[in-house]
């Protein structure tokens, strides 16, 4: 097999739209619609800092995932109503018939990474993601730490609001949060539940996609094809793109946009295949060539749209693209779930 004939994927957008964490946190946790936004505020304020890595938040929720009664299994049934993104099985099908091999390189928890894996016919030894066994973290946690959980919970639930991205709730976020994560919650055994959470994100995401690529046969990062969409990728795109392969921003946001080589903005997942079909075939080059050949979509709410990222700086990114990735990314993924980070 030749180096450029694997295909990194993210799971969650580039193969299926739902945020597996913040769907379990609605389904399970009163408000918890309202939770998750708010702790994820709070780890990208503080990620921006340096003190969190992106989607520690899967980290963080956990204390209220406990709190609450949430099980592994109510993680795998959350899971198994996620859509997929329109094309993937058909794509990664196509894919495993032409020989080439698909690897995930996931924040998620394993309980639902690897239950799309198994739907998109993906062996679990190609999916790296973040291990969460929470029905173990669970034992031990006596009801005054479950009361502190609940108290926090009930605070964070009051400080949401729509416009969360607007930094107006950041100054009693930290009010409430800093202390009970840096204060109150060491002196618990829920600090050893979080503690037994390493989130597959930021810096991890990358050390993982470098594993995955020296199982597939290579040692270079400049062998890879990313396909990403968000925060926890942007160490990962980062990286690759400085190596020469390909970072694909597949409906993304901001936080990964400017790191990625390309864009592709559709609602279905089999506008890749010319890209990485130009890549197996004559690598960075051709990819570049296709993009800037491509024509504007006949369905503007369907795309393909393409654009070649690199070298174009960062008000061609915001003013020119990223418009475009945030109207797929909703259409795709929902208004609640596309502002996440």
């Amino acid at each position: 097999m030749r180096a450029r004939d694997s295909i990194y994927y993210d799971l969650e957008g580039p193969v299926s739209g739902q945020d597996n964490a913040h769907r379990v946190c609605a389904a399970s946790i009163r408000d918890g619609g309202k939770l998750f936004p708010v702790l994820s505020r709070y780890v990208l304020t503080l990620a921006q800092k340096g003190e969190y890595e992106p989607g520690d938040t899967l980290g963080l929720i956990t204390p209220f995932l406990i709190e609450a009664g949430v099980t592994e299994a109510d993680i795998r049934a959350v899971s198994a109503e996620a859509g997929l993104v329109p094309g993937i099985p058909e794509f990664f099908a196509e894919l495993r018939e032409e020989g080439c091999l698909v690897w995930i390189v996931s924040t998620s928890y394993e309980q639902h990474a690897l239950s799309i894996a198994e739907r998109v016919g993906l062996p679990s030894e190609r999916v790296y993601c973040t291990r969460f066994p929470l029905d173990q973290l669970r034992t031990g946690i006596g009801a005054e730490e479950l009361a502190l959980a609940r108290e926090i919970r009930e605070k964070a639930i009051g400080l949401f609001r729509e416009d969360l991205e607007s930094g107006a709730s950041d100054e009693g976020m930290w009010k409430l949060l800093n202390p009970f994560y840096r204060g109150e919650l060491p002196k618990t055994k829920l600090a050893q539940a979080i503690a037994g959470v390493k989130v597959m994100g930021g810096r991890r995401k990358l050390w993982a996609l470098e594993e995955a690529i020296q199982a597939s046969g290579s040692s270079h990062l400049s062998d890879a094809f990313v396909v990403v969409d968000s925060i926890t990728d942007w160490r990962m795109a980062q990286a690759v793109e400085a190596a020469g392969g390909i970072a694909l921003a597949w409906n993304a946001n901001w936080y990964a946009l400017p790191w990625c080589s390309c864009g592709v903005a559709a609602v279905d997942a089999r506008t890749v295949r010319p890209l990485f079909k130009a890549w197996r075939e004559g690598g960075r080059p051709a990819v570049r060539e296709f993009v800037e050949s491509a024509s504007e979509p006949e369905d503007p709410e369907s795309g393909p749209y393409y654009h070649w990222l690199d070298g174009k700086g960062e008000g061609f990114a915001e003013k020119v693209v990223l418009p475009i990735h945030q109207q797929l990314r909703t259409i795709c993924r929902g208004k609640e779930v596309a502002k996440l980070g």
